[in-house]
């Protein structure tokens, strides 16, 4: 996480977050999506990436390991 968004999460019960997201230049939702990051939710592509992972390892093992 940048220091931008530590810094908004420290300071999250003493000023608003679009307040501080003005502040410090950057978008309210890339702050939460941030959040999201750090308390370990995976991404969209992350998550469709590990299923596409899951059916290569299988078709291969399923050729024997040929393929």
């Amino acid at each position: 996480m940048s220091d931008k968004y530590a810094a908004i999460a420290v300071h999250r019960g003493r000023y608003p977050v679009r307040l501080m997201c003005a502040a410090l230049h950057v978008s309210v939702s890339r702050f939460y999506d941030a959040q999201a990051r750090r308390q370990g939710a995976p991404s969209a592509r992350a998550a469709a990436d590990e299923r596409v992972r899951v059916a290569v390892r299988a078709a291969f093992t399923k050729s024997r390991r040929r393929y």
